[in-house]
């Protein structure tokens, strides 16, 4: 079996996580754990060069740049990231180790000093980092040639301590000392499958070292096994302690697994493989080391080809073959347990860049998650900073006049003829700052119904994201969805209705009686709530500044199980 190969292409119905809501209390909506496209770079576009069969991605710490192998090519492209938007900008290429072709699977790693690059590819090749440009320069490779147990080396990593490199091969995890000045490696020594008791490193290929430093995680994929190891922190030396093998013990998401990731409070290990209840969950005893099996989760998609954590603990993301699929998992950090929360697929609602996805990498903060994928791409998801609230909010600006109000909602017989409008007129006075700042990327907004004022949310929560996402070939993406209307307000518009169905938004400031706001969505990706509607009904547009728009609805011009025209109190 070759690891970390391509997963066949498999197909399934794109989710859609959707809600629409309404809120009471003066608190700022919930954070969401949707998340939105917010642009790629794709190979040969604007000059771009690095990205062929893009394989793996990893961030710097400080955030500033990221790094995409591209194995097919024996390139590295190198970007500088914007924090604030989560923007990249193409800096340069990289070639790999001279001599030894930057072949598949090229992942990466960076140090947590930000000082050095570390790729595995039949040895471990290390590059020093420019810490301003991003900028890599050569310094040595490790390769077979000095240590035949690295042939076919798969993955890399770096101890949180930054003391120690381990890499894995066909059937061994391979231990080098670091020379934290120089990125230089030293030998330490190799763990082989079946030597010294050693197990479950058959088909070895990811691994992942524990927040503590202490133990060491290795899947085998043709052992469908986790191996676990305990680690000297002074010497980076392993000792074995147990492995785990699939349907052994009532343990499952081992079969053909090809990568773990551990929470970052060390109490969580999980692995992704093929099948039903692909993904693993596995509790771990933080002073031994060793895994009990908790459950096995099925991915939305029926695959999981790479798995990451965010940060924060908070979420599971997952990409897929078959379409194209990246999704997000949220987890119970007590039970470790998880629960599908929403899902990116390629070419749908405007996602784009996700064909045969690969590696995934998450900001520190949380909030961007980027996707390198064998399409020559790297794409860009924003977690959204805005959701509807359980019940309708309190404070928000309300009409100045009766009646100034009005909600439209039809259920087509086809999804494309669906249509939602909320129109708020003869507003209270609003000043253009209320309005907060959605071109830049962090104010986003909701539109959300509720059974009444105060009562609970309805099926539907419909997102206007802020910043970037509306695509433009020569900026990958990052084009701005809103645009200010001089000093009047604010309009959001995209052809692609993504993510659901919403354009235009329109936010007008003015006096009493001239304030206005106007939200409008149509088509298949709108999550419709069904009608009739029980009235009353509230409306709010809601936005993750706090600031909020409302109408409550009590009688109905119209109100059937196809079309409802409703008129303020």
């Amino acid at each position: 079996m070759t690891i970390r190969e391509v997963l066949s292409r498999s197909f399934s119905k794109f989710t859609a996580l959707m809600a629409v809501a309404l809120v009471s209390s003066m608190a700022v909506p919930a954070v969401a754990d949707r998340h939105v496209f917010v642009g790629l770079q794709r190979e040969g576009v604007g000059g771009l060069d690095g990205l062929g069969g893009a394989e793996d991605v990893a961030l710097s710490p400080d955030g500033l740049h990221a790094y995409v192998t591209s194995p097919p090519e024996n390139e590295m492209a190198v970007f500088d990231r914007d924090p604030a938007t989560g923007g990249l900008t193409f800096v340069a290429q990289v070639e790999g180790a001279p001599g030894l072709p930057l072949t598949s699977p090229g992942s990466l790693t960076v140090t947590g000093d930000g000082k050095h690059v570390y790729i595995s590819v039949d040895g471990v090749i290390v590059f020093a980092r420019d810490s301003g440009t991003g900028l890599l320069a050569f310094v040595e490779l490790q390769d077979e040639g000095a240590t035949p147990q690295l042939t076919g080396s798969v993955a890399v990593v770096v101890s949180n301590d930054d003391a120690h490199v381990y890499t894995t091969a066909v059937e061994s995890i391979v231990a080098f000392s670091r020379n934290s000045t120089t990125g230089a490696l030293t030998f330490v020594e190799v763990e082989e499958d079946g030597v010294g008791g050693v197990d479950g490193l058959g088909g070895a290929s990811e691994l992942v070292v524990s927040p503590d430093d202490e133990h060491v995680y290795v899947v085998g994929g043709t052992d469908d096994a986790i191996a676990v190891f305990s680690r000297n922190t002074t010497t980076g030396e392993l000792t074995f302690v147990e492995a785990l093998f699939q349907g052994v013990g009532g343990v499952d998401g081992l079969s053909n697994v090809h990568d773990v990731a551990i929470s970052p409070d060390g109490l969580y290990v999980y692995t992704a493989g093929t099948g039903v209840g692909n993904i693993g969950i596995f509790s771990r005893n933080t002073s031994t080391g060793e895994l009990t099996f908790v459950d096995a989760f099925t991915a939305p998609n029926g695959v999981a080809s790479m798995i990451t954590i965010s940060p924060d603990g908070d979420r599971l993301y997952v990409t897929s073959p078959g379409p194209g699929q990246l999704d997000i998992l949220t987890r119970d950090s007590g039970s470790g347990l998880l629960t599908a929360e929403d899902s990116l697929q390629d070419d749908v609602g405007g996602v784009d860049g996700l064909g045969t996805p690969r590696g995934i990498a998450v900001s520190a903060d949380s909030q961007f998650a980027y996707v390198a994928a064998n399409e020559s791409t790297i794409a860009a998801f924003r977690k959204m900073t805005v959701s509807c609230s359980a019940s309708a909010l309190g404070g928000c600006f309300e009409p100045a006049l009766p009646g100034k109000a009005k909600l439209i909602v039809k259920d087509n017989a086809t999804d494309k003829g669906d249509k939602l409008v909320f129109k708020w007129t003869k507003g209270e006075a609003v000043a253009l700052g209320d309005f907060g700042d959605p071109l830049a990327g962090g104010n986003d907004y909701a539109l959300c119904l509720y059974t009444s004022a105060g009562g609970a949310l309805l099926e539907t929560e419909l997102l206007a994201p802020a910043g970037g996402g509306c695509k433009k070939p020569v900026d990958g993406g990052t084009q701005p969805c809103w645009k200010a209307l001089s000093t009047k307000g604010f309009k959001y518009a995209r052809k692609d209705r993504h993510p659901d169905g919403v354009t235009p938004v329109k936010l007008l400031a003015g006096a009493a009686e001239q304030a206005k706001v106007l939200a409008k969505a149509k088509g298949e990706f709108l999550p419709l709530p069904a009608l009739p509607l029980s009235l009353p009904v509230t409306v709010q547009l809601q936005s993750a500044g706090g600031p909020c728009w409302t109408a409550t609805y009590s009688s109905a011009i119209l109100n059937d199980a196809t079309l409802v025209k409703l008129q303020a109190d």
